[in-house]
């Protein structure tokens, strides 16, 4: 391998490394926070962030694609027992 071949996957392993560090550190306070909530407040925080990403597809498709979305997935009813 010539020099500059070494440097740039050198430079890529340390982009990575600094990129698995940045996860690493935010998966323990993720871990943490989870920790602190209450299901209740978990419960809450997960219908928070399924209404925004309704909210965010319904901005981005038609109601048409919708439709044709919804035909090719087939949908099963979830129960959760309390």
């Amino acid at each position: 391998m010539d020099k500059w071949t070494e440097e740039e996957l050198q430079m890529l392993i340390d982009s990575l490394d600094r990129n698995n560090e940045t996860v690493a550190k935010y998966l323990q306070e993720y871990e943490q926070f989870a920790e602190d909530l209450s299901i209740g407040e978990r419960i809450e925080l997960i219908n928070d962030l399924d209404s925004a990403k309704k909210v965010k597809i319904s901005e981005e498709v038609s109601e048409e694609d919708l439709k044709t979305m919804m035909q090719l997935v087939p949908v099963e009813e979830v129960y959760v027992e309390a």
